[in-house]
Formats: structure tokens, C-alpha cells, sequence
């Protein structure tokens, strides 16, 4: 994701990154990202715990009162309107996906990318970009 983040065009504060990660120090590339942001005006969100359930991409504790597709609404209000560029464990990635579904986002803008270590994933060739602001999320 962080190079996707580098390379696609997008204008200064199009892209954000909803970054889940199962614990707090688990993160990687932040310095890159806090320069990614300072440069590009890259909206971070770090989402860090365990999740709040098995079919859920939030970690627990995140706003148990929202749907997960009302918290990514929350997170990215024109989510509808963008590309989703996903990077997790296939569970994970199906579970964005019907979040950013019931968000309003058609199926085609949803962009699934191979997550390394994950035995259910395969390479996928995604589309190429829409002239759309993006936001990429991604997963441990």
C-alpha cells in the first residue's frame, strides 16, 4: 500500500489509509507514511487491536454503537465516491468489501491486492486506477 500511496496519481489529500493492525507496535513503514502525509497530504488512520468479531474489519473497541460500514463512513464520509484498494488476509478483504458495499461503493471500485503470508490469497491483477481519489486500506 505504501507504495501504491508513492506511485498513483492523486491529487494533495485525495488518498487515505485505514491501517489495521492486530497490535499497537505492529505497524510498519510509519515514518514513510508521516512523509506521505506531509508530501501528498495522505489521510492516516491507524486501526490497531484485535477484531470486534470474526466478520468485522474494525478492532475492537471501535464504536460498537456503528455498523462497520457506518464507521467507514465516519472514517472516509465520500468513501461511495473512491476507489478501494484492499491488502489483508481474504476474510479481512471480504469483510471491507461489504462494509464499502453497504457504504455505497459498486463492486468494481473495491481493488484487491495479494497479501504476503496469507495461503487463501492469489495474485490479482487489478484494474487500472479511475480518475477517482483513492483510499487504500490495508491490513496485517
Amino acid at each position: 500500500m505504501r507504495a501504491l500511496l508513492e506511485e498513483l496519481p492523486y491529487h494533495h489529500g485525495e488518498a487515505t489509509l485505514l491501517y489495521r493492525v492486530t497490535k499497537p507496535d505492529g505497524a510498519v513503514f510509519t515514518d514513510e507514511l508521516a512523509d506521505l502525509t506531509a508530501s501528498r497530504g495522505v489521510r492516516v488512520h491507524y486501526l490497531a487491536g484485535p477484531r470486534r468479531r470474526a466478520a468485522s474489519w474494525l478492532p475492537a473497541g471501535s464504536g460498537a454503537d456503528l455498523t462497520d460500514a457506518e464507521h467507514l463512513k465516519r472514517l472516509v464520509p465520500d468513501v461511495a465516491d473512491r476507489d478501494v484498494w484492499l491488502c489483508g488476509p481474504s476474510p479481512w478483504m471480504a469483510a471491507v468489501r461489504a462494509a464499502a458495499g453497504e457504504a455505497g461503493c459498486p463492486p468494481n471500485t473495491c481493488i484487491p491486492r495479494t497479501s504476503p503470508g496469507d495461503p487463501s490469497s492469489r495474485p490479482v491483477r487489478p484494474s487500472p486506477p479511475q480518475s477517482r481519489p483513492e483510499n487504500l486500506t490495508c491490513a496485517d
